[in-house]
């Protein structure tokens, strides 16, 4: 019985990708190839695969600005904005630190 994963072949783009590359970035990008255990040639479409969400919908591992837990999210979490778990949302988290932070806006402004 053979493997079902020999069948499988790499998605390459159907589109050629032309880079011009320091010596700097052929350095880096080899040192990732060793580090991701891939061929230097595949080291951007890894790291394009990594970045992409899931095929299965679980998509991306995000922490809760409420309650600090992780949790799965379908969509990419966006660097500087809050992140809330349904927990939180259930109870009103980010109603709660909104409201927070505009009373702390107030009294900034009425201190200056």
């Amino acid at each position: 019985m053979t493997d079902l994963l020999e069948d499988i072949e790499p998605v390459r783009p159907k589109f050629p990708v032309v880079l011009s590359l320091t010596d700097d970035d052929r350095v880096t990008l080899d040192q990732l190839a060793v580090l991701l255990k891939v061929a230097p040639n595949d080291v951007l479409l890894e790291l394009l695969h990594r970045n992409a969400p899931s095929p299965n919908g679980h998509g991306y591992e995000v922490l809760c600005s409420g309650c600090g837990l992780t949790f799965q999210s379908n969509r990419r979490p966006i660097p500087g904005k809050k992140h809330w778990c349904e927990n939180c949302r259930k109870t009103g988290e980010p109603g709660a630190q909104r409201a927070r932070a505009y009373r702390e806006r107030k009294a900034q402004e009425k201190s200056s």
